[in-house]
């Protein structure tokens, strides 16, 4: 099987390494001749070296690169892994007993914004959390709202133990009314 492949492959390969061995019978090798002896060593050194070369820069370390590449994603899957497996055997133990239930900061705004009056002014609610960060934030943007109802709902939300991280009041035309732009999270 293998003298087989060997044949097909010599006779595919039979007129390309004809020519080339033309070109260097004709060409190349009356050059070489001409050459000094120390150019002659020094075309031996370069026909060496170029191959070594080519089989280091463009086959070794692109997959020592790939190599390295693959041994840090292994090693996140790995830590992923092991997080999963962790939160599995929390779930199936019936979660952790923490003394505090975590706070839905998004429903405890809207509650207290309807308790408050001030839920049809709300124009925008959107989450602020960057990854990796625990704390829940929540961006609220508030269109004409009566400042006195404002003033209420900052009182409501820290009495809710929610923490105003940034807060933006601007004055409208009508007395008495503002546009409110904060930042919410949960302490």
């Amino acid at each position: 099987m293998f003298e087989s492949f060997r044949n097909s492959m010599y006779r595919l390969l039979e007129p390309l390494l004809l020519a080339v061995q033309k070109t260097m019978a004709s060409d190349v090798m009356p050059r070489y001749m001409q050459l000094e002896l120390r150019e002659k060593y020094l075309v031996l050194g370069a026909a060496v070296l170029l191959p070594i070369m080519i089989l280091i820069f463009l086959l070794i370390l692109p997959l020592q690169d790939r190599q390295i590449a693959l041994q840090k994603q292994a090693a996140s899957l790995h830590l992923q892994a092991e997080k999963a497996a962790t939160l599995a055997q929390q779930l199936q133990s019936g979660g952790t007993q923490s003394k505090a239930q975590p706070v839905n900061l998004l429903s405890s705004v809207e509650r207290i914004a309807r308790e408050g009056a001030v839920r049809q002014y709300i124009t925008r609610i959107r989450p602020q959390n960057r990854p990796g960060d625990k704390q829940q934030l929540l961006m609220v943007q508030l269109k004409n709202a009566p400042y006195q109802d404002i003033v209420r709902l900052m009182d409501a939300l820290g009495r809710a133990k929610l923490e105003i991280k940034s807060m933006k009041i601007n004055a409208t035309a009508s007395a008495g009314l503002v546009h409110v732009q904060t930042v919410i999270g949960s302490l």
